[in-house]
């Protein structure tokens, strides 16, 4: 049930030893793929001087390690499966809603566009912001709506200006989304 790609190093004090165990990435049904045994910084240089026993290798908590790295596994499957969902509703439906909002009409001209796109923009900016982390959510938003960065960038833009979507420190990517942008998700939603 080890699911991540990486190996994981688990260390653990048995008497007077440090035991740290490198686990394979994946679960190997097994056990450890490596095993370092070293003296603990802060042994009793006696019990140092015994050596490593047998005692001190059936000491070694295998099988709860085992354990902890499956419950560890499958935490994290069920974060993924969390943040999926989550960017399904934060970040896919709005960006639905641009993209369908410019196949319909490209170029709107004087009319422009309504709050309800904007709205979506601000949406999906501040979640590639804040869960996504995105180093420019200006042009991960331009990639995922399909459209040049210029023209994402000004869709923010006049998202700030309708006051759906809060000033960003100069020269860094930010905002929240205002008191009216969080009403108008609740109305929608109640509509919905």
């Amino acid at each position: 049930m080890l699911m991540d790609n990486q190996a994981k190093v688990v260390s653990h004090r048995v008497g007077a030893w440090l035991v740290e165990m490198l686990w394979p990435p994946g679960d190997s049904g097994g056990g450890p793929k490596e095993v370092r045994i070293t003296p603990h910084p802060e042994a009793d240089p006696v019990e140092v001087n015994r050596g490593i026993t047998t005692g001190t290798l059936r000491a070694i908590p295998l099988a709860q390690t085992l354990t902890q790295l499956r419950g560890e596994a499958e935490a994290e499957q069920r974060a993924d499966s969390a943040f999926q969902q989550d960017r399904e509703v934060h970040f896919e439906r709005p960006v639905q809603r641009i993209r369908a909002a410019v196949e319909a009409d490209p170029k709107p001209g004087r009319k422009g566009r309504s709050d309800a796109f904007f709205l979506a923009v601000a949406w999906a900016y501040v979640w590639l912001n804040h869960h996504w982390h995105a180093p420019n959510p200006v042009q991960q938003l331009a990639e995922a709506c399909g459209v040049e960065r210029r023209l994402a960038a000004n869709w923010v833009r006049l998202a700030r200006e309708k006051g759906l979507l809060t000033e960003a420190t100069e020269g860094f990517p930010g905002g929240e989304l205002t008191f009216k942008a969080m009403k108008m998700i609740d109305e929608h939603e109640q509509r919905a």
